[in-house]
């Protein structure tokens, strides 16, 4: 009598108890985080910091304080800006003020950059055009930076301001931008 050899990938019933056993045990391992995986989409390094995106802002640490951008410097890095000078102690951060609802973040953000900064930012009008108690600006006198909103989007000298036109989104990566560069990053 000859018996056959009966080679292993012919055997039904091996071949499916095999396979339910690499099932089984894939489950288990998924159970207890043994392939996981880290999204490294939401970390980036950027020179000498690292950023990392938590829910809409990107965060870093500059001289052991937690700071955060709207949008992180790789995203900012085609975006063009005039020359204009900061090295002063104070600026006026100025908006027309029928424009208020719109511009209410974008003017908060840049009073805490130049705060942290240790600029001094004086939160200021445009045009005296139902403008509240706060000091009104002149383009020609003040070193200011004016938020201008509009369909319009542009970033431009005028005189001594510096002028951020169009939406809120728009505004804010200017904003960014100008802190990056002020900051070195």
């Amino acid at each position: 009598m000859i018996q056959k050899k009966i080679k292993w990938y012919n055997n039904k019933k091996f071949l499916v108890s095999l396979i339910g056993v690499f099932i089984i045990g894939i489950m288990v391992l998924s159970t207890l985080n043994i392939f996981e995986t880290k999204d490294k989409s939401n970390t980036l390094k950027y020179k000498n910091y690292i950023f990392s995106k938590q829910s809409d802002q990107w965060l870093t640490i500059i001289n052991g304080q937690q700071v955060s951008f709207s949008y992180n410097p790789l995203d900012l890095q085609n975006l063009t800006l005039p020359y204009f000078s900061f090295a002063i102690p104070k600026i006026y951060v100025a908006y027309d003020n029928i424009d208020i609802e719109n511009e209410r973040f974008v003017i908060q953000r840049a009073y805490s950059m130049f705060q942290y900064l240790n600029i001094k930012p004086v939160i200021s009008c445009y045009s005296e055009q139902e403008c509240p108690d706060i000091p009104l600006i002149n383009c020609l006198n003040d070193d200011s930076l004016y938020l201008k909103y509009s369909n319009d989007t542009k970033v431009y000298i005028e005189d001594k301001c510096l002028v951020i036109e169009g939406n809120q989104e728009y505004q804010l990566m200017y904003l960014d931008k100008i802190f990056y560069n002020l900051l070195g990053i």
